[in-house]
């Protein structure tokens, strides 16, 4: 996806299998990396993630540790300040920049908005709605405080 802002939509519906598979790319089972698509470059760096989605814990931000291009660890920010969340973020909520970029990719969805500022390696924010007729389907990812490790 080029960088900027960006929206498209498409005709068929998703099924809910589309919506499982999506899910599974989403989290880390992709087939394969496409050659042309972004990539976000450093492979060891720190983020926060806010999932907001109809789900347990939507919205709650996760502070994610990236470590040789994959997710070392995640916990909640809200814990980290004394907060009351308990247990571990799920799956979803345990992502990569690049998994974040590759939501943003969607090309089964009916929507997507991307919100990419110029020069910045990474989006800020991705929407995603697997069915137009559907409610409750979107999962928004919101990526900030981004901070590589040093080499």
């Amino acid at each position: 996806m080029p960088r900027g802002s960006g929206l498209w939509s498409t005709a068929p519906a998703v099924t809910l299998a589309a919506a499982a598979a999506t899910m599974l790319a989403v989290s880390g089972c992709s087939t394969g990396e496409r050659a042309d698509r972004p990539h976000f470059q450093p492979d060891d760096y720190s983020y926060q993630l806010i999932v907001r989605c109809f789900c347990l814990h939507g919205g709650a931000a996760v502070l994610v540790r990236v470590v040789d291009g994959r997710v070392g660890s995640a916990e909640w920010v809200e814990a980290r300040r004394g907060g009351t969340l308990a247990g571990e973020p799920e799956s979803f909520q345990r992502l990569t920049i690049n998994d974040v970029i590759d939501a943003a990719e969607d090309r089964t969805a009916d929507r997507v908005d991307v919100d990419w500022p110029d020069g910045q390696p990474y989006p800020t924010r991705v929407l995603v709605d697997r069915s137009d007729n559907g409610a409750d389907d979107e999962i928004e990812y919101v990526v900030s405080h981004v901070e590589v490790a040093d080499p």
